[in-house]
């Protein structure tokens, strides 16, 4: 048996027999490279060879641990496994030492820990690492990444992969026993609709059309969250799995990937896991002799943001101009090249075969009842730290923040939540992260990006900056999208730039409520949500702003910098630094600050060894300093 074969191999590469010595894992996704694991696994190989020690150098995607990168996994032959955090060239080699010592470097390891498996599960497949990880925190579709090799088919299948393909195509489970599980499990797409995938793929599945199609978004572009690409980087066979299940159930012969084109290490990884794929026959012509034939091509993406909205992407594939369109029928009934079209995003065809390996009852074990399952987050905008997390729908986000911020909560305001269309909320508020808990407060879960803003954070100018990015990326044919982020985007320029009026408000409040209900797309209708939360929860920053003071000293036309003088012992360490000269003083005395000279960069305040240099609210020259 083929699959048979693939995972016996790939058990013996997870856990290397004598022979193979060691098994380094260099995890080597997108945040890896950016940190250095290039240099670091060099530097494994140079010390290897000189020992004459067989070693396996083995590239692995995001653990989720983005601030601990670059991040090292030590193998033994016996299956004892080590992960260190921040590795360098210099201190691999430490870690190589005290490792062949039968140590561990006490300075860089994280813990590890064996989570509970369910009975007759792969024992493999539920390693994970705990250290810094909330105890809320579920790996399910993510639980692959950071541990087998990049793009690997032999270490897939020895964790379960491509086992709930062979239920269908070996006859256990036919099309409609298929989809009626994915039904029951309640999964819904994990793309922001929140559309149920089960209801979806039903839709498609009873359309009379000898040609169908199943495509997977991956043209993620909200700023802030790579939760698709971390998931094509390091486990793309779950999401090719998971493409072919739906299309075994509609009877297409062809699937498409649509990624970002700036995805370029998830592209390569992503076309090897096809290309091997085929060439174990799991695609390609009679896959596994069923007889039924499935093709997976990728299409990088324009790079256009609204092309992440179905008819655009749809258009785009036709090769015509990625722009929405009004929706007459849905995709499910006349969609690519007006046949049926299933579409769904990376995250949402992940959990596809653990659905149908495992039952739809074990999938609703996490979550609520309204909302089984897990979900992704990329968590950014804390300082301490940085990265995914995986949790089951309804879990707090005020326990995500004190993860990540590590006991300096009470240093952060407000949660940015689902991208630029989502909203502000207070971190103070009970916000549970579920459709129907964030609906609550009136936001929505979007793609899953979280960026929490500390109070160095100026509400406004995030704002403002979404107004940008959206008014960049509207495609322009609504006019209420189109003319009303333009305004919303110059009255929010005037308010940070210290010339907003209190009548700027009352525009804002109504343009807040013209845009979304003027608009065709989701973008449109989605727009003014950050404009909107900001207003209700914020309200006294916009009034902080338009009575000149922005206390979050963001706005330079709303701050100044002052020298306290029983701080300053003249050291004459801000003269030294400030590109125009604007420090004043004699050596040895308190000195201060040229004010019409100042370009408020800060560069004083981060050389001033006695913190005698300090941000104030208002304008210097403005009030008379």
């Amino acid at each position: 048996m083929i699959l048979e074969d693939l995972a016996n191999k790939g058990r013996e590469a997870l856990i290397p027999q004598e022979k193979l010595g060691l098994r380094i894992e260099v995890g080597s996704g997108t945040c890896g490279l950016v940190a250095g694991a290039k240099e670091v696994a060099k530097a494994f190989e140079q010390e290897l060879l000189k020992e004459c020690i067989p070693f396996q150098i083995i590239p692995t995607g995001c653990a989720g641990l983005c601030w601990a990168e670059p991040l090292v996994a030590v193998v033994r032959s016996d299956g004892t496994r080590a992960v260190y955090g921040n590795v360098t060239p210099s201190r691999a080699k430490m870690i190589l030492k005290s490792e062949l010592a039968g140590t561990r470097y006490e300075r860089a390891l994280l813990e590890l820990c064996q989570v509970e498996c369910p009975p007759g599960s792969n024992q493999l497949a539920c390693r994970t690492i705990s250290s810094c990880r909330p105890s809320m925190e579920v790996r399910r579709i993510s639980h692959r990444c950071g541990w087998i090799r990049q793009a690997s088919l032999a270490e897939y299948a020895a964790t379960g992969g491509y086992r709930a393909l062979y239920r269908l195509l070996s006859g256990d489970l036919d099309a409609q026993g298929c989809i009626d599980e994915i039904s029951q499990s309640g999964l819904r797409g994990l793309g922001g609709a929140g559309f149920p995938a089960g209801k979806k793929l039903a839709s498609a599945f009873a359309v009379d059309d000898s040609v169908k199609y199943v495509i997977c978004n991956a043209d993620e572009g909200d700023p802030g969250a790579y939760m698709d690409r971390s998931l094509l980087e390091a486990d793309p066979h779950s999401v090719i799995e998971g493409l072919a299940i739906e299309g075994f159930c509609l009877g297409a012969k062809e699937g498409f990937v649509f990624i970002r084109s700036e995805y370029a290490h998830a592209v390569s990884s992503l076309q090897e896991a096809i290309d091997q794929a085929q060439e174990a026959g799991l695609l390609g012509s009679n896959i596994l002799g069923s007889g039924w034939s499935f093709c997976v091509t990728v299409v990088r993406s324009g790079g256009t943001y609204v092309c992440g909205e179905s008819s655009a992407l749809v258009n785009a594939l036709e090769n015509r101009v990625g722009a929405p369109q009004a929706k007459e029928t849905h995709l499910s009934e006349m969609g690519l090249w007006g046949h049926p079209t299933c579409l769904n995003n990376v995250e949402t065809l992940a959990n596809i075969p653990f659905i149908i390996r495992e039952g739809a009852e074990r999938f609703r074990e996490q979550g609520t009842a309204e909302n089984p399952g897990t979900k992704m987050f990329c968590v950014t905008g804390c300082h301490e730290r940085t990265g995914l997390i995986e949790l089951p729908f309804g879990s707090p986000l005020r326990a995500v923040l004190d993860t990540f911020s590590q006991g300096k909560a009470s240093q952060y305001k407000a949660a940015q939540i689902g991208g630029p269309s989502g909203v502000i909320l207070p971190v103070c508020l009970s916000v549970y992260l579920s459709f129907e808990g964030l609906e609550a407060h009136g936001a929505i879960m979007g793609s899953g990006g979280i960026v929490f803003l500390s109070e160095k954070v100026c509400v406004i100018e995030t704002v403002r900056y979404f107004a940008e990015f959206l008014h960049r990326e509207s495609c322009g044919r609504c006019p209420s999208c189109k003319k009303g982020l333009k305004e919303t985007l110059d009255i929010l320029t005037r308010i940070v730039d210290g010339k907003g009026l209190k009548e700027d408000l009352k525009r804002l409040h109504s343009l807040a409520t013209i845009i979304p209900s003027g608009s065709a797309c989701g973008l449109g209708k989605a727009a003014a949500n950050a404009l909107a939360s900001a207003l209700r929860f914020f309200h006294n920053e916009f009034e902080d702003h338009i009575d000149g003071r922005c206390k979050a000293h963001v706005c330079k036309n709303l701050m100044h910098f002052d020298i306290i003088a029983a701080k300053c012992p003249g050291c004459r360490c801000c003269l030294a630094t400030c590109p125009t000269n604007a420090m004043r003083g004699t050596f040895g005395k308190p000195f201060y600050i040229e004010q019409h000279l100042c370009t408020k960069c800060w560069m004083c305040t981060s050389m001033c060894p006695y913190d005698a240099v300090c941000a104030v609210e208002g304008n210097a020259n403005e009030s008379g300093f």
